[in-house]
């Protein structure tokens, strides 16, 4: 399966000054790209962000999910109800050039497979793996000193491969190409806190919410809420864990997947 999903997200950051009795760490002369105010932000892998500063990164998460979903004798007709378990890993490699302040280019490769773990999930959902590029721009503006809009445009292409009991019987009297065109509007919000800056604990501590929604045919709903600890010590050096929970569709049956998911986080940002 080829999937191509062009996206296009406008996002706005705003940062207030904290309330403290200790000192805020002294802004540089020349602001990291990444930083609004005085301010670092914390870059997360579910929340686009509006900076455009230069980066190398790395990610590895595992996650696991259960569903209810119908069963299918050998015509692929439902007969019963069954509950999916499922287990996910998945690797993302990305880069980003910022040419100018307002203006970056990335990279982004992301590998991922997931199986069914019982009878059920094994039948219904089997193996399933694929494999995604995209290129994107960020166009990004401080419109004043602690407010930032921004543009971000992506477009992901990639294969699907998928090893299905069922698929596999069906098929075996035809063969042929499945290509699928999702078009998405998503919806998202972060808010973040570093307790670096309140005091001498580095500890970046972050919460976001996502909705995408298809705006094409191909009725596509997700969801996903995240939680998000980081070390915070170290200027430009991004490292941590991300919790989310994720209500999503998965692949062409109608089984909505409710997972749980922690994500290891590596990035290092040039300037």
């Amino acid at each position: 399966m080829h999937r191509l999903v062009p996206a296009v997200t406008v996002i706005a950051v705003l940062t207030t000054r904290p309330v403290r009795g200790a000192e805020v760490e002294e802004v540089p002369a020349t602001p990291l790209r990444q930083s609004l105010g005085p301010h670092l932000y914390i870059p997360r892998d579910g929340v686009p962000d509006p900076f455009t500063a230069s980066f190398i990164a790395s990610s590895s998460g595992f996650a696991t999910g259960s569903a209810k979903g119908p069963t299918f004798d050998l015509q692929g007709k439902p007969v019963n109800l069954e509950n999916y378990k499922i287990l996910a890993y998945s690797q993302v490699f990305a880069g980003q050039w910022g040419i100018a302040d307002f203006w970056a280019l990335r990279l982004r490769l992301l590998g991922s497979i997931y199986s069914g773990t019982n009878t059920p999930g094994l039948v219904g959902v089997g193996v399933n793996g694929l494999v995604r590029g995209s290129f994107g721009t960020t166009f990004g503006f401080n419109l004043a000193d602690r407010l930032r809009l921004g543009l971000v445009v992506d477009v992901v292409w990639g294969p699907s491969v998928a090893i299905s009991i069922l698929d596999t019987i069906r098929q075996s009297v035809s063969s042929g190409r499945v290509d699928t065109l999702v078009e998405m509007a998503l919806f998202q919000a972060a808010v973040e806190l570093d307790l670096r800056e309140l005091g001498s604990i580095p500890l970046g501590i972050g919460a976001e919410y996502s909705a995408g929604y298809s705006l094409g045919r191909a009725r596509f709903r997700r969801y996903v809420a995240g939680l998000g600890f980081f070390y915070t010590g170290r200027r430009g050096l991004t490292l941590g864990l991300d919790l989310a929970y994720r209500r999503a569709p998965l692949g062409t049956q109608e089984v909505f997947v409710s997972s749980f998911s922690g994500v290891f986080s590596l990035r290092y940002t040039f300037d």
